[in-house]
């Protein structure tokens, strides 16, 4: 696993990288309350969000979505497949967050009728997680068994290893896809790592 360190003051400069090649859900706050949004640019990133209103869900489940269309070829209806699934990476889910997607993984992909626009959706998703040192009090990791600090199921993991940089773990071939976004940061050095 390859671990890159990443100053939060370039957090914003990370995200802007994403932005550039993927759609963009992440933290956001409006109005002083916190929402996972597509996001338009890196400046509306808000890490210091804790439990957000709403959830990333809408990424992978959408409120509406294009199932089928058809056309007319020389007097006969055909049905046409949807589009592919915009390349989309989830950036700064808690453990918590992560697992519920895991719930929607196992539901969405049971036989012996898998949900074949949801998987298209989560084979082109990127879960980029954020780790917590300990659980905040209006969180319920704990309550549910879950480590502040599990990345299992992440493609990438971003750990607060100081007040002022988070070590990047590059965990999984989809999170390897986006190295060219760390660009610039450095690799951890051997003390970084025995912290993380």
């Amino acid at each position: 696993m390859e671990t890159r360190i990443i100053p939060k003051s370039e957090t914003g400069a990370f995200v802007a990288r994403l932005l550039e090649r993927h759609k963009v859900m992440a933290p956001v706050r409006r109005d002083g309350v916190c929402f996972f949004e597509w996001l338009a640019t890196a400046d509306a990133l808000d890490l210091s969000c804790v439990v957000p209103r709403s959830t990333a869900k809408e990424a992978l489940l959408p409120r509406s979505e294009t199932l089928f269309g058809y056309r007319l070829e020389k007097g006969e209806e055909r049905i046409v497949p949807p589009p592919a699934p915009e390349a989309q990476v989830l950036f700064g889910l808690h453990p918590c967050d992560v697992k519920a997607i895991g719930v929607l993984d196992a539901v969405f992909s049971a036989q012996p009728s898998p949900d074949q626009p949801y998987l298209a959706r989560r084979a082109a998703t990127t879960v980029i997680g954020r780790g917590a040192c300990s659980a905040p009090p209006t969180a319920f990791f704990l309550d549910m068994g879950i480590d502040p600090m599990d990345n299992s199921a992440c493609d990438m993991f971003l750990v607060p290893v100081e007040p002022d940089r988070f070590a990047l773990e590059i965990i999984t071939d989809k999170g390897r896809a986006l190295t060219r976004a760390c660009e610039g940061f450095k690799p951890a050095d051997a003390r970084t790592l025995a912290r993380v």
